[in-house]
């Protein structure tokens, strides 16, 4: 009795593309915040400091995000 190899590709290559870009995208983002944050604590910054920086971080993305959507759309 031989054992043959089956080849498992749950998604195409094109979506496997997408998955692999919106995770690093993610990790990206919450990296960088984890990086804002040490930093911060670093520096000997309350709590409250930490907090007001990292939401004036994800504002910033959501900003970006929002205009490349808009991009997106128009073309």
């Amino acid at each position: 009795m031989t054992l043959q190899l089956v080849s498992y590709k749950p998604f195409a290559k094109n979506q496997w593309e997408r998955i692999i870009e919106m995770w690093r995208l993610y990790k990206e983002s919450i990296g960088l915040e984890g990086d804002i944050g040490i930093s911060l604590v670093r520096k000997g910054k309350n709590q409250r400091e930490i907090d007001d920086a990292i939401a004036l971080h994800r504002d910033y993305i959501k900003n970006n995000l929002d205009e490349w959507h808009k991009l997106r759309k128009e073309g």
